[in-house]
């Protein structure tokens, strides 16, 4: 996403803050008719409008010059693949498993699973089953994908933040643009997933949806063992790559 006026560039990655940094690009960016727009949903608007928002929006010859551009300041979001997936798993494929039909995607992962052409969604999947799947990359979703494939350029950005760093991000901006810069929280966001080899008991990385405690707290740190996080980090190296290079310090006020 581009705000040209702010000399902003927001590649965006699916997740929990992701329409609310939208929101404020939209604000930031000059496009007539915000409130009409915001109205709509801030998803339907760059998915079906031509804004001038999006690269998609714009010839090649426009998205070079941008690329090229030194003053603008770029940016994205990285949330940490292990706790992506588990939160993917607990809304998709526990809570909402009886309504994959839905989402072809999703469903299809199921049928592939079960080797059925109609799966028991009531029964479901286990985690481990989810996460062998998604790393066979047959099975390619907004909401798993590794996250490097939404960053083209990612050499050239400014800086990249976790999600629960939007102060500092606000900030960032606000010091770009020159203005106060508000970004709207997130309710809630992915618990961050901080096990070590001797937490990775992956008790119920077998477990069935239907086996599973009813308090989501009580399982979901426990999903993963060290065989999976091995599948895990090898699926999502430049992610984890990424995240784990992302500083709590400000380059502009930190000491020497």
């Amino acid at each position: 996403m581009v705000a040209q006026p702010s000399r902003l560039f927001y590649m965006p990655t699916p997740g929990a803050v992701d329409n609310s940094i939208q929101r404020t690009v939209l604000a930031l960016s000059g496009v007539a008719h915000q409130d009409a727009l915001l109205s709509l949903g801030i998803e339907r608007v760059v998915e079906q409008f031509n804004t001038g928002l999006l690269l998609g929006d714009r010839t090649q010859a426009e998205v070079n010059a941008l690329v090229a551009a030194e003053d603008y300041y770029r940016f994205a979001i990285v949330y940490e693949p292990v706790s992506r997936l588990i939160e993917t798993y607990r809304q998709r494929f526990v809570e909402m498993r009886e309504l994959l039909f839905q989402w072809p995607r999703l469903y299809e992962l199921a049928v592939a699973v079960q080797a059925t052409a109609q799966p028991d969604l009531r029964l479901g999947i286990s985690f481990r089953q989810f996460v062998q799947a998604v790393a066979t990359d047959k099975f390619q979703h907004w909401l798993w994908m590794p996250q490097i494939r939404y960053l083209p350029w990612a050499h050239t950005y400014s800086r990249f933040y976790r999600p629960e760093q939007l102060p500092l991000l606000e900030s960032h901006l606000a010091r770009h643009t020159e203005r106060p810069i508000h970004i709207e929280a997130a309710t809630t966001l992915p618990a961050g997933w901080g096990a070590t080899p001797q937490l990775m008991t992956g008790r119920y990385a077998d477990s069935l949806p239907g086996e599973l405690p009813a308090d989501p707290a009580l399982w979901q740190a426990e999903l993963v063992d060290e065989a999976l996080f091995e599948v895990i980090k090898g699926y999502y190296a430049i992610d984890f790559k990424l995240y784990n290079a992302i500083s709590d310090e400000d380059p502009e006020v930190a000491g020497p």
